[in-house]
């Protein structure tokens, strides 16, 4: 019977250790820090059923243990690699993707402002420029010189429609060598001989009795186009005469004193160019013509049977006279500038006597008024 008995405990272990070997081992399974099992791979190595009882427990230690009860290997008790799960990462490999995505996220966002404000200010600029565009375009256009007078190459801003300005079409009265500072010479020349009279002139309203055929006052005409230009001159007629009487106890005597006369001419060519709205200057030259006429009567008991004596003298210059024209208010003017008498010829005749060589000169500071309509 005994023998019976262990022959049945032999059996029972044999086919428990093959039931063992024949079920499939369950993979461990780790579970990560955010929660989720990953199934490691099966090893090949029989497990063992924790159920069945110890083979100690129903096998005498003094009886043999059958060899073809297969043997744990080694590796069994060694814990299988864990696989990463790939679909639910663990939260420590997170958090680093989690801090590039950020900063890459805050660094395109960054350069997407930076590009909508330089967008911006390209849009404020371009406004800006068409602004002043529209600015150039709707104001007046300049004249077609620089009338300024700074030689900066800018022109001054075009006066509205209607208003007065000092360059424009106009027609100028004026009065001129109403002050001069003068210094003259007159000189003459006959075959051989020639004689020079000079001196300096300091007057106003006129020359007084001086012999200086250049400061007498004259009245000025010119007309005026809308680019400055003048064209004009001026003239002057003046003759004097007298009588001189002389009275004796007994008997009075009187004679008449020379008739004299002078008449100028002087046309001439201009430009005004404007300094500003009250200042221009007025660059301009010309010819001038004095005729100076002098008939004395002679007395009726001479041989010539009281014909008169005269004396003609005529003067012909270059004339260049810059001034400034300074206009206070509109439509009045003042000249303030240079002169300039550059003499080219004359002649003096005498009644019944040779042809006389003339020619005079002069240089100064001159003054006038002139009305501008």
């Amino acid at each position: 019977m005994k023998r019976a008995g262990w022959m049945l405990s032999a059996v029972v272990v044999v086919m428990c250790g093959a039931t063992a070997q024949a079920a499939p081992k369950a993979a461990p399974t780790s579970k990560g820090t955010a929660g989720a099992e990953s199934t490691a791979p099966a090893s090949d190595a029989p497990a063992v059923d924790p159920s069945a009882p110890a083979p100690s427990t129903l096998v005498p230690s003094s009886a043999p243990v059958p060899s073809s009860a297969p043997a744990v290997p080694p590796s069994a008790a060694a814990p299988a690699p864990v696989a990463p799960d790939v679909a639910n990462p663990p939260a420590a490999a997170l958090a680093p993707d989690l801090d590039e995505t950020s900063k890459e996220r805050e660094i395109e966002r960054k350069r997407l402002e930076r590009r909508r404000r330089a967008r911006q200010q390209e849009e404020e600029e371009q406004m800006q420029e068409a602004r002043e565009r529209r600015a150039r375009e709707d104001a007046p256009e300049a004249p077609s010189s620089d009338g300024d007078g700074d030689g900066d190459g800018e022109r001054p801003e075009e006066a509205p429609a209607g208003a007065w300005r000092m360059v424009d079409s106009h027609f100028l009265l004026g009065v001129e060598r109403v002050t001069n500072i003068m210094g003259w010479s007159v000189k003459a020349s006959a075959l051989a001989l020639s004689a020079e009279r000079s001196g300096t002139d300091v007057s106003f309203l006129g020359s007084g009795s001086s012999p200086n055929p250049f400061g007498i006052p004259r009245l000025a005409f010119d007309g005026m186009l809308s680019n400055g230009l003048t064209l004009g001159g001026s003239i002057s007629y003046l003759v004097t005469s007298g009588k001189t009487t002389l009275t004796d106890s007994n008997k009075e005597a009187s004679s008449d004193a020379p008739t004299e006369s002078v008449f100028v001419l002087a046309p001439r060519i201009g430009v005004v160019i404007p300094a500003s709205e009250t200042v221009g200057v007025w660059l301009r030259g010309g010819i001038t013509r004095i005729a100076l006429s002098s008939e004395t009567a002679a007395p009726s008991t001479s041989s010539n049977g009281g014909e008169a004596f005269t004396v003609t003298t005529t003067y012909v210059s270059l004339t260049l006279d810059p001034q400034l024209l300074i206009s206070p208010v509109p439509h009045v003017g003042l000249t303030l500038g240079a002169l300039f008498e550059i003499g080219l010829g004359g002649s003096q005749e005498n009644s019944g006597s040779q042809t006389t060589d003339m020619k005079a000169t002069a240089y100064g500071v001159t003054s006038g008024l002139v009305a501008i309509f």
